[in-house]
């Protein structure tokens, strides 16, 4: 199998770079696709892929489409974050133009944008910790807590209660790539370069909305940090959303432990990417990443 997947991350998911890495492990291919640099029509012509993957938000998804209709290529789309009336009004397009439509993927947890496609199978591939983010140089602060939110997360009464709680503290903005840093925080961070920090801190305070909560932000941060604090703006969901994804078991180490190890056995891009495979009925190509998954090795140089 071949693959051609746009590269959709931005600064709160590397789904797509990590899904190639990962695939690219077994004996199919996969090709990541700017669509900055190249066109769909030129993509597709060069990749000659057997799959294009590609998200509902992508800018040339009509030509996308147009390339598609009639032809023998399969479609994966990502409709993470899309609403319920959009997604119909895509399905309908996909039919019209008579495009096979392999899967539709989300990230979204169930309990924050329940779906439901009246056409296609719809795969639920949460969000993942990537493991394959290569760690920068950082100083060694020995500070006691490190404050994560967005620009907008946060007022200065709230950042003043956790200054006031904390005797060391660094305010840390999630940044997009066109943002500006505030006054409100000492720098920021996006998803790659964050993984460098996460373990400089005794603890990592991550305090966001219940739905990004949920971003691949959670899993990349208790895979490597010390100990997490998870602050939403409904604890009641949160706990429901943790419940159903991590089991309480060893009682003798701490929540952040046990999450960490949770990670690593299911919620890993490795895990993310066998569960595609499998859907795809790649089974061999998903034994192969089993191998990986159960090589704690890998998780070394985190």
């Amino acid at each position: 199998m071949k693959i051609l997947i746009e590269n959709y991350s931005n600064y709160l998911s590397t789904e797509p770079q990590y899904l190639a890495q990962c695939i690219n492990q077994t004996t199919s291919k996969a090709e990541l696709w700017n669509t900055n640099q190249l066109s769909a029509f030129d993509a597709i012509d060069l990749a000659s892929p057997d799959i294009v993957l590609c998200h509902h938000s992508c800018k040339v998804l009509t030509d996308v489409i147009k390339y598609l209709k009639d032809s023998d290529i399969e479609l994966i789309l990502n409709i993470s974050g899309i609403k319920q009336n959009s997604l119909s009004i895509v399905e309908k397009i996909i039919n019209k133009n008579n495009i096979k439509c392999k899967l539709l993927i989300t990230n979204d947890h169930k309990e924050i944008n329940p779906l439901k496609s009246e056409n296609f199978k719809i795969l639920n591939l949460l969000p993942s910790a990537d493991i394959f983010i290569p760690k920068q140089q950082v100083p060694d602060w020995n500070i006691e807590a490190g404050l994560i939110s967005l620009s907008n997360g946060l007022d200065k009464k709230q950042i003043d209660q956790y200054t006031e709680k904390y005797s060391t503290i660094h305010r840390i903005m999630i940044a997009n790539t066109n943002e500006t840093l505030t006054n409100l925080f000492d720098y920021s961070i996006n998803i790659i370069n964050g993984c460098s920090v996460y373990n400089k801190y005794k603890n990592i305070i991550l305090h966001l909305s219940t739905k990004l909560a949920f971003s691949q932000l959670l899993f990349d941060i208790y895979l490597r940090a010390n100990n997490v604090i998870l602050e939403t703006d409904d604890r009641n969901l949160t706990s429901q959303i943790l419940n159903s994804l991590f089991e309480n078991e060893d009682k003798n180490i701490s929540t952040t432990e046990k999450i960490k190890n949770q990670i690593k056995k299911k919620h890993t891009c490795i895990n993310r990417s066998q569960k595609i495979l499998k859907t795809l009925d790649c089974n061999n190509d998903a034994e192969i990443l089993e191998k990986i998954i159960n090589d704690t090795h890998i998780y070394n140089s985190l």
